[in-house]
């Protein structure tokens, strides 16, 4: 990539980062940044909940040692990218790992992430999904 693109990207990036900051959302919503533009769609239904917490309730049987947790709907930073698994195993303390404008917690001590993925979203979802840190083309923002 040529240094004039990479400059573009990089302040595209950061236009979608302050405009994904600034974002004041209804209730229910959820906004993310998928491949240089921001989307915005409902949160998953109770379904897409109890999959999710079922899931969490099977992974909190397994860090056993206390180090690590599992956490559900938590914003995951990587290089001015934030996305909102569904669900992510991260230090017991997430003081540890703070992003540096403390909206969420750092995607490098994020041990892995997981998402739901709700019939016919397959391939809308599936960049990602099981990775330990969110693909740079994709960031979330949501409300509850």
């Amino acid at each position: 990539m040529s240094l004039a693109a990479e400059r573009e990207t990089a302040s595209l990036d950061e236009v979608l980062w302050q405009a994904w900051k600034g974002m004041e959302l209804p209730e229910g919503y959820r906004a993310e940044i998928i491949e240089g533009s921001i989307e915005v769609w409902p949160i998953g239904r109770r379904r897409h909940g109890a999959v999710a917490n079922r899931l969490r309730r099977a992974l909190t049987l397994h860090p056993a040692d206390g180090r690590y947790a599992a956490y559900q709907a938590g914003d995951v930073i990587h290089r001015r990218k934030v996305w909102i698994p569904d669900l992510f195993i991260a230090p017991a303390d997430l003081d540890e790992i703070p992003d540096e404008e403390d909206f969420g917690v750092d995607a490098s001590g994020v041990r892995a992430v997981f998402e739901v993925v709700s019939p016919g979203r397959e391939a809308r979802h599936a960049t990602g999904s099981a990775s330990a840190a969110p693909t740079p083309a994709r960031a979330s923002r949501s409300t509850s």
